[in-house]
């Protein structure tokens, strides 16, 4: 069974739901603070694999610890995604 190459290609879009340049910045903050990923990851209670993970752009985001990681670093806007789930039960 062969894969469709549109099937293929949104599943890699979907994977990152922010642009490598927002990674980039979010390593050149971090870099110019002088402050390891594995200390950030440290400083702010998350797995350091996780935040690794996430810099490397493995992984979605999209809900649980790597999208808090992911609003922590600023690569997601934590109102733009509560607007979303307006009216979802918590």
């Amino acid at each position: 069974m062969t894969e469709s190459p549109t099937a293929s290609a949104s599943r890699s879009d979907s994977a990152r739901e922010f642009s490598p340049q927002a990674v980039a910045q979010a390593k050149a903050r971090l870099t110019a603070q002088g402050v390891t990923y594995a200390q950030w990851a440290d400083d702010h209670g998350f797995s350091r694999r996780l935040v690794y993970e996430i810099l490397a752009g493995r992984r979605a985001c999209r809900r649980g610890v790597s999208h808090r990681v992911a609003v922590a670093l600023g690569l997601k806007d934590a109102d733009a995604v509560a607007d979303r789930l307006e009216g979802v039960r918590p």
